[in-house]
């Protein structure tokens, strides 16, 4: 059996779309309509960027020349006064609760002329008159005691006339080392 296969017939040509010249003029000029908008979009979004960042660098350096000026002075000053006051009224309120709690630990007959603090020894320090030296060992007991005394040094004690009324006083000096927790701001 023979079959006859004709080669120079195409395939079935019905179901292709041809273009015509109308519609690929057409096709062709939305397609560079797309890429002009496409171009004009981003430029559009360059362009906003650009100005973003331009008014950002401008912004930025009307700030740097304030940073410089006087205005950036008192600014700078001011904060330092207002974080001066802050650390001073908290430094205030540790003193204020550390000495009511020390003052529980002085007898009422003893007067304490000056009380001083160093915080780089971390030592507290004060003169004090008592009426007798019994009464001056009975506080460097009780000092001892105090809840945040590493150790005391006790020094200088001696019988003082006391002009108005002629009575003797002891006179006498205490240094009292403080345990590290108990650190005293100035």
């Amino acid at each position: 059996m023979v079959t006859n296969i004709d080669l120079t017939a195409g395939d079935d040509v019905s179901s292709e779309h041809k273009f015509g010249s109308k519609s690929t003029l057409f096709l062709a000029v939305g397609l560079i309509v797309v890429v002009v908008l496409a171009q004009l979009g981003l430029n559009y979004f360059k362009n906003s960027y650009v100005n973003k960042q331009q008014q950002a660098q401008a912004t930025l350096v009307s700030k740097k020349a304030a940073v410089s000026g006087a205005a950036y002075a008192d600014l700078v000053d001011f904060q330092e006064r207002l974080e001066f006051l802050d650390s001073a009224s908290n430094s205030r309120t540790d003193w204020d609760v550390f000495l009511k709690e020390f003052s529980q630990y002085v007898i009422p007959e003893v007067k304490l002329n000056d009380l001083t603090y160093d915080p780089k020894a971390d030592e507290l320090s004060f003169s004090a008159t008592a009426p007798d030296i019994n009464t001056a060992a009975r506080e460097i007991v009780l000092l001892k005691k105090f809840p945040q005394t590493d150790s005391i040094e006790f020094s200088g004690a001696s019988e003082e006339l006391n002009n108005a009324d002629g009575t003797k006083k002891t006179a006498f000096s205490v240094k009292i080392k403080l345990k590290a927790s108990s650190q005293k701001t100035q």
